[in-house]
C-alpha cells in the first residue's frame, strides 16, 4: 500500500543442472504486485548493502512481461529511486542486484512506496534561432508530451501565425511583413486525460526578423557607350541591409544599392539579366532577390556616304548649291538627322535619312561648319562633323574658290591642289567670270 516501507534479502546463488536454465550462477530477485485503483504516480525509493537495481513493471498484460515502465541503477548504500506515472491496473515493484556474482544471498534492502499525483511534462520546444518573416519553423519537443498516461490533448496560445493550437508541433509561419526584431511567446498546456486529466505547461519565444524586399528596379535600355544606374528610384527598405549584384559585368560596385552600369562604344549590343540578392544584417541574415534586364542597344553607323558630284560646276553667288548627300551605311534603322552647329544653320535643309545639305553661295567671304548627329528610333545617336568650307571670292579670277580640309594631308587646300592630291576628297565650287 502507498507508504509502506518493505524490507528484505536478495544476491548471488549457484545452480546444478536441476535449475531450469541449467547450472550457472543467478540473481535472488524479488517483484511486490501492487494494485492501482486510479491513475498517480507511483514511487519506489530503495537503499541496499549492495548495488541494486530497481524498477517499476506494468503487469496488466499478464505473463511474462515485456520490460520495465522505468528502472534505476544505485550504489551500495545510497538511496535510489524511481517513478512511473501509471494509470488503474496491476504493476509489480523489482529489486535485485546489479550483477549475478559478488553478493551473497541474504543481503539486506528495504525500499519505500509511495503514491502521488500524476505529473505529465510538456516541452514547447526551444530555444529556437531567430526566423525571417514569410519563413516556417515548428513548435514542440520529441515528445511534446512525456511523463504521463496518455492520451494528450494539447492547448497552444496565443494563435499568431499557428496553423493549429490543438496539434502537438504546430508551424508558425510568420507573415512576410513585420515590425523589425518582433518577437512571440507561445504557452503550451498539456493535459493528460489518462491520469486524472493532470496538466503540465512551458514556453517557447520565437523572434521574427524582417525579410527585406529586393528591388531590381525597371528593366533598362542604353546605347553603347552610356551608363544607366540600377536599382529603385527610391528606398523600399529601412533598416541595414547589404546588396550583391550579379553578375558584376559593367557595374562599378556590385555591393551598392544603386550601381551604376556603364557601357564602352565597343561594349557588344544584347541583353545581360542583372539578379540583386539584399540581406538584412541585424537579425538573422534574412534574403530577397530579385532580377531587371538591361538591354543594350547598338549606336548607328555615322560613317557616310558623300555625294562630291554634287558640288561639282558653277554656282552664281546666292544661288543655292548642293555641297553634299549623306546616307547612313547599309542595315541602319530610321534614323533621323539633325544639324547640331552651322555658321548658316536656318541655310541648310536635311531630310531623314538620307541628309541632303544645301546652302546659298555666299556673297562676301564666308566659314561655314556643318555639324550633324543621328538619332534611330532607340535613341541611340552619333555625330558627323564634316570639315570646315571657306568660301573666297577671287578678285582676280573672278571665280569662287573653295578650300575643303583634307585628312589625308591634316590641312586645308585650294580646290585646284586638293583635287590633284586627294581626288574624290575634293570639292569643287567655282564661279566664273562673265564677260
Amino acid at each position: 500500500s502507498c507508504d509502506e516501507i518493505i524490507s528484505g534479502t536478495a544476491g548471488n546463488y549457484i545452480c546444478d543442472e536441476s535449475c531450469p536454465d541449467g547450472a550457472g550462477t543467478y540473481r535472488d530477485t524479488d517483484w511486490f504486485e501492487v494494485t492501482v485503483g486510479t491513475a498517480q504516480q507511483i514511487t519506489m525509493t530503495a537503499m541496499a548493502d549492495f548495488p541494486v537495481l530497481i524498477g517499476i513493471i506494468d503487469g496488466n498484460s499478464g505473463c511474462p512481461v515485456t520490460g520495465f515502465m522505468e528502472f534505476a541503477l544505485g550504489d551500495a548504500g545510497v538511496e535510489t529511486s524511481v517513478s512511473a506515472n501509471v494509470g488503474p491496473g496491476t504493476y509489480y515493484l523489482f529489486i535485485a542486484t546489479q550483477d549475478f556474482t559478488g553478493t551473497p544471498c541474504g543481503s539486506n534492502y528495504y525500499f519505500e512506496y509511495a503514491c502521488g499525483e500524476c505529473s505529465p511534462t510538456a516541452d514547447a520546444g526551444g530555444p529556437l534561432d531567430p526566423i525571417c518573416a514569410g519563413d516556417t519553423v515548428q513548435l514542440g519537443g520529441d515528445p511534446t508530451a512525456s511523463g504521463g498516461v496518455g492520451p494528450y490533448t494539447y492547448s497552444w496560445s496565443p494563435d499568431t501565425w499557428l496553423d493549429s493550437t490543438s496539434s502537438s508541433r504546430p508551424t508558425v509561419s510568420p507573415s512576410g511583413t513585420c515590425t523589425p526584431s518582433s518577437s512571440q511567446t507561445y504557452t503550451l498546456v498539456v493535459t493528460d486525460t489518462g491520469c486524472n486529466s493532470a496538466t503540465a505547461s512551458d514556453q517557447v519565444k520565437i523572434k521574427v526578423c524582417c525579410k527585406p524586399e529586393a528591388d531590381a528596379g525597371p528593366d533598362k535600355e542604353i546605347c553603347q557607350g552610356k551608363s544607366t544606374v540600377l536599382g529603385p528610384d527610391n528606398g523600399v527598405n529601412n533598416g541595414n541591409y547589404g546588396y550583391s549584384w550579379t553578375p558584376d559585368t559593367y557595374l562599378d560596385d556590385p555591393t551598392l544599392k544603386n550601381p551604376t552600369a556603364s557601357t564602352a562604344t565597343d561594349t557588344p549590343s544584347g541583353s545581360i539579366t542583372y539578379t540583386v540578392v539584399v540581406t538584412e544584417l541585424d537579425c538573422n541574415s534574412c534574403t530577397d532577390s530579385d532580377e531587371m534586364v538591361l538591354t543594350i542597344h547598338e549606336n548607328p553607323d555615322c560613317t557616310i556616304t558623300v555625294d562630291e558630284g554634287a558640288s561639282d560646276g558653277y554656282v552664281e553667288p546666292g544661288s543655292t548649291h548642293t555641297a553634299w548627300i549623306a546616307t547612313p551605311n547599309a542595315g541602319a534603322a530610321d534614323v533621323t538627322w539633325t544639324v547640331v552647329d552651322s555658321d548658316m544653320k536656318d541655310l541648310i535643309q536635311g531630310s531623314n535619312k538620307d541628309l541632303t545639305v544645301t546652302f546659298v553661295t555666299p556673297l562676301e567671304p564666308s566659314f561655314i561648319k556643318i555639324s550633324v548627329a543621328m538619332e534611330d528610333n532607340n535613341e541611340c545617336t552619333c555625330s558627323f562633323d564634316p570639315p570646315l568650307i571657306v568660301h573666297e571670292p577671287d578678285p582676280l579670277m573672278g571665280v569662287l574658290k573653295v578650300y575643303r580640309y583634307i585628312p589625308a594631308l591634316g590641312s586645308w587646300g585650294l580646290i585646284g591642289l586638293a583635287a590633284l592630291i586627294a581626288g574624290a576628297g575634293a570639292w569643287i565650287v567655282r564661279r566664273r567670270k562673265k564677260n
